[in-house]
């Protein structure tokens, strides 16, 4: 058990002093999702950006009459915390080199951010309808949903929703685990034949020890009687 508690002491360790540093690192890291997802809503020609206000981070609507409407993300930040996991686990894994751990947390990394910038992107499909679907029936949600409708299919919506509703329910840190899991592949394939082999061993060894008590002897090894020469005179 020592094994596992000092993995489990370091992967702490290295989580807690990650997480301390995250309030200098935070407003980094989004700046380069917002970027990226904005770039992404302007290539697609959707009248949408991602804006921050201080801490807050809203979607920017543009509407054809030239009003802004602004939509708060709320409790955003949680869609890319599961970089510290990623970076902890790494950084805490036994028996495996500074090189090795810094070649596989970048490798990670940037998947994860491609994860965060889609999170972002099908986003702005959802609150644009949850808002719209909040409004009481009248003419201006009409209009609304009539304008936002040939660029946010409702359709893509429902199909963003499920997709992040699995996402957020286990994926988001599954595929973290899943990261690691590959990056020691090699070292768990050979844990896994040595393991199998030692089993097969023993069980062979137990088997002739059972055979040897029994005194029941292999017919492969049964002494043959010597065979007599007779001659007839």
């Amino acid at each position: 058990m020592n094994g596992p508690l000092l993995f489990f002491a370091r992967f702490v360790f290295v989580a807690g002093a990650l997480y301390g540093l995250w309030q200098i690192l935070s407003p980094l890291y989004i700046s380069f999702v917002i970027s990226a997802a904005n770039e992404l809503f302007s290539g697609l020609e959707l009248p949408v950006q991602l804006q921050r206000f201080g801490h807050s981070l809203v979607f920017a609507y543009q509407r054809t009459s030239g009003i802004m409407l602004r939509l708060e993300a709320h409790q955003y930040e949680a869609i890319y915390l599961n970089t510290i996991a990623a970076i902890a686990l790494l950084g805490a894994t036994p028996k495996q080199s500074l090189e090795w751990k810094f070649r596989w947390i970048c490798k990670i990394l940037p998947f994860l951010w491609a994860t965060h910038v889609a999170t972002f992107f099908m986003g702005g499909y959802i609150a644009i309808w949850d808002y719209a679907h909040s409004i009481p029936p009248s003419q201006s949600q009409g209009e609304l949903i009539v304008e936002f409708s040939a660029y946010f299919p409702f359709e893509h919506k429902l199909w963003c929703t499920a997709l992040l509703g699995q996402w957020n329910i286990w994926g988001r840190y599954a595929v973290v685990v899943g990261g690691w899991f590959f990056a020691l592949r090699r070292e768990l394939v050979g844990q896994t034949i040595g393991f199998l082999q030692q089993q097969i061993g023993g069980v062979h060894q137990l088997h002739n020890k059972s055979l040897i008590k029994k005194g029941v002897v292999p017919k492969y090894i049964r002494a043959q009687r010597p065979r007599q020469n007779t001659h007839v005179q």
